[in-house]
């Protein structure tokens, strides 16, 4: 998992309605478990976000946006990436199951599938950053 981050933005979190209110936050892989968890903390900091996925997310906010769309599709994902300020990406097969029984798709989408969105990103001057999720027993903490 790895998020990027535009090169002048700060490491600060702001509360809903915050400096965060104009910032524009895209989750590849935003219909999952993982992915979507993300998408509402974001939202709930202010950022507008978009959710990039094969499938529409059952889990999406009225406020947020929703990309039906392939990873491998680097048209697609340029153009989702365009006008972003924060690009997360939790797309590719993480099943083991799946991954052993499509070891072709599991490497086209986890390896091609995220060049893509790596060279979107590039393209779009926005920098790579590491991207830790810590779980504490009062919920999810995310670096923003």
């Amino acid at each position: 998992m790895f998020f990027y981050k535009s090169a002048l933005q700060k490491d600060r979190d702001y509360p809903r309605g915050g400096k965060n209110l104009n910032k524009k936050a895209i989750v590849f892989g935003g219909s999952g478990f993982v992915g979507s968890h993300v998408a509402d903390c974001l939202t709930a900091n202010g950022y507008q976000v978009t959710i990039f996925d094969l499938i529409k997310s059952q889990y999406i906010l009225p406020e947020q946006r929703m990309i039906i769309g392939d990873i491998l599709d680097q048209k697609a994902v340029l153009k989702a990436v365009s006008h972003q300020n924060v690009v997360y990406n939790f797309a590719g097969i993480a099943d083991l199951d799946d991954a052993t029984t499509r070891p072709v798709d599991t490497v086209q989408l986890n390896i091609m599938g995220n060049i893509n969105i790596m060279e979107a990103a590039k393209d779009r001057k926005i920098c790579l950053r590491k991207f830790n999720i810590c779980v504490q027993p009062e919920g999810w903490v995310l670096p923003l």
